[in-house]
């Protein structure tokens, strides 16, 4: 992507549908691997990303936080327009 202004939004919050151990347990590390690997790849994708982890929220940031959402839309919209 270049140097395109990217923000990409990460849950802080995990799953937590299962009742057993060993399924929580999964998720857990499912959710670590996604917060720590693979979000932070998506960033990387441009040199102009950063990642944001919306705390409060689970898998429907929109939903479940739209606040989070509002901020960093406008700050890639002004870049764009700013010419990064």
């Amino acid at each position: 992507m270049g140097n395109r202004p990217l923000i990409v939004l990460a849950a802080g919050q995990y799953w937590k549908l299962a009742e057993d151990p060993i399924s929580a347990d999964q998720i857990k590390v499912f959710h670590e691997k996604w917060i720590g690997q693979l979000q932070p790849s998506l960033a990387r994708l441009s040199t102009n990303g950063k990642l944001i982890t919306v705390e409060n929220s689970g898998h429907d940031i929109p939903g479940e936080a739209p606040e989070a959402v509002v901020n960093p839309v406008k700050e890639v919209v002004n870049r764009l327009r700013a010419g990064h």
